[in-house]
Parts: structure tokens; sequence; C-alpha cells
């Protein structure tokens, strides 16, 4: 039982890892935009898609951020 413990808590960073990794070359694109994720997420789903578009990225590329 300690054993299953440990190893719980020693995998537990890889299984959030994987999702994020998905989303590092949007981040990336974001960053060379001049944009900030965390911006983006407060905004308005109108502005939100205002300002990506201001920026030639697709919105549909970014639709993580509405989450």
């Amino acid at each position: 039982m300690i054993i299953r413990l440990l190893e719980d808590l020693l995998h537990w960073n890889e299984e959030e890892a994987v999702p994020d990794a998905e989303y590092e070359p949007f981040r990336d694109q974001l960053c060379l935009a001049g944009l900030s994720e965390e911006e983006l997420r407060e905004m308005a789903p109108d502005d939100r898609v205002a300002a990506l578009e201001q920026a030639n990225l697709d919105p549909y590329d970014f639709i993580y951020l509405a989450c």
C-alpha cells in the first residue's frame, strides 16, 4: 500500500504535464504576438476573438482559452 502511494506521488505530475505540452506551441505564438494568456482568459469572448484576429492569429486555435 505504501509503495502504491509513493508511485502515485512520483507520477502525479506526469499526468498534468501532458495536456499542457499540447498547448505549448500556441503559447509561443501568443508570446510572439505580444499577448498574455492570462489577460485573454479574462476577456469577454468577443474581445478575445478580436484581439487574436488583430494579431493575425486564428481564434479557433486558441479555443482552450475559453475553458
